[in-house]
């Protein structure tokens, strides 16, 4: 009976060891965008990519968007060419950080609207937990990159960006 009384107090504290720092860890996390592509070549052909985050946490999260162009310019520095429209979102405090509501789901829109060109690239997702509450995993992110040709989506190329797992 004691022997069983040491393993169940060894096996308790194994898990409060591994459980509890779980619930301490940093509200935050990254995922890498591999690619991104926008081309315009009329107001009725394009390319375009979309890039979707989904907060399924219980509380409202930061996505910070991180792109860099084939120049290596940064999204929000001078000289990158792209158009970035945020829909969705609660609000954006920069060019870069947008804030996304618990439970919602927002996008990031790249394209390039006027006179002919063409960029890509690649990026990377952030996100911190607004406030002070901690979650473990927050967003799931995926996108596409959508070939418009008079004015109608002919295809769409998948975006993997976490593998449709919460991170």
């Amino acid at each position: 009976m004691r022997l069983f009384r040491v393993y169940i107090c060894a096996t308790l504290a194994v898990l409060a060891a591994v459980v509890a720092p779980a619930n301490l860890l940093a509200s935050s996390g990254a995922a890498t965008i591999t690619h991104w592509r926008a081309t315009y070549n009329s107001s009725t052909d394009a390319i375009e990519s979309v890039i979707w985050v989904s907060n399924v946490s219980k509380v409202d999260i930061d996505i910070t968007l991180r792109l860099r162009d084939q120049a290596g310019v940064w999204l929000g520095q001078s000289g990158f060419v792209p158009t970035v429209q945020y829909i969705g979102f609660s609000s954006c405090a920069s060019a870069t950080v947008c804030t996304v509501a618990a439970g919602k789901s927002a996008y990031f829109h790249v394209t390039i609207t006027t006179g002919a060109g063409s960029a890509y690239g690649y990026g990377k997702l952030e996100w911190t937990a607004a406030g002070s509450d901690v979650e473990q995993v927050a967003i799931i992110a995926s996108g596409y990159t959508s070939f418009i040709k008079s004015s109608t989506d002919i295809a769409r190329l998948g975006m993997v960006i976490t593998r449709d797992q919460p991170f």
